[in-house]
């Protein structure tokens, strides 16, 4: 038999293992059975090691989508690992374990074989991580609620949102107490200052609502019904003659 017979064999043989390994460890994927990525640190958060689970946690959320192991990523299910880890570090008291749980809880990723996507797996890790001041938690909470058209709890997330420094939280209970939403009390000016925050804080749609037309109307017409100066009654008269032909 020559060398490149030989070559050959070897290769076919070579595939047909990796084939075969394919659908064996998908099915093991759930428990992460023909994986070897990190395993000192998966017996240290075994162990006890919070951050050693958020690393392996980070290790399989890590893949991206244009690298070549993404194809692999999906077939072993790393979507449903990163969730997995995250959770054993969120068991363990971390505020970041316990927010990573909640995203890999609420979508489904691209795993071909588990489905980590849970409602409430997603509500219990943003609690537990909006408990410990994480504002991203605290405003994943609020569209949850908004999606489930609960607008009083959703304008009690945001507010715990804004208060820790989240701008969309903050833009998004402006927008609230502007138009009196989630039995909040309409208050145009409350709202704008809240608006003018979330802009501060960087969220460009904020910045783009502060220059909005009816704003700025609904901002005048409260000062001069407020016994505001001459100045802000005649703006809020132009505005009202501008807001026949609105928009421009």
């Amino acid at each position: 038999m020559s060398n490149i017979q030989l070559d050959l064999k070897v290769q076919s043989f070579t595939w047909t293992l990796i084939l075969l390994a394919i659908p064996v460890c998908a099915v093991l994927s759930v428990f992460h059975g023909c994986d070897v990525r990190h395993p000192i640190d998966k017996r240290s958060c075994l162990k006890g090691s919070v951050q050693a689970c958020v690393t392996v946690g980070d290790a399989y959320a890590s893949v991206h989508p244009d690298d070549l192991a993404y194809l692999f990523s999906m077939i072993f299910g790393y979507h449903h690992a990163a969730k997995t880890w995250y959770g054993h570090a969120c068991d363990l008291g971390s505020s970041t374990g316990c927010y990573q749980f909640g995203v890999f809880s609420r979508s489904s990723g691209d795993d071909w074989f588990t489905d980590s996507f849970n409602v409430e797996d997603a509500r219990k890790g943003f609690q537990r991580a909006c408990d410990a001041k994480v504002a991203d938690a605290c405003l994943a909470l609020g569209e949850m609620a908004h999606d489930a058209s609960d607008e009083a709890q959703a304008t009690h997330f945001y507010g715990l949102a804004c208060d820790g420094k989240s701008a969309e939280g903050c833009f998004n209970l402006g927008l609230a107490r502007w138009a009196g939403r989630g039995g909040l009390s309409a208050n145009a000016h409350e709202g704008q200052k809240l608006i003018d925050q979330a802009c501060t804080l960087g969220d460009s749609n904020a910045c783009k609502r502060l220059n909005n037309h009816w704003l700025k109307l609904d901002l005048a017409v409260e000062a001069c019904a407020d016994g505001g100066s001459t100045d802000a009654c005649a703006e809020a008269d132009d505005l009202k003659e501008q807001s026949k032909s609105w928009p421009p």
